[in-house]
């Protein structure tokens, strides 16, 4: 599915932004 597969780039982005959350935090300083 397309929407599928945005979401997984989606996270995966957030992934290499955040480097070491396994899911998109939020905006919080808790990690």
């Amino acid at each position: 599915m397309q929407i599928e597969q945005a979401l997984l780039t989606v996270e995966s982005h957030v992934n290499r932004e955040n480097s070491g959350c396994g899911w998109i935090k939020p905006a919080t300083p808790a990690a």
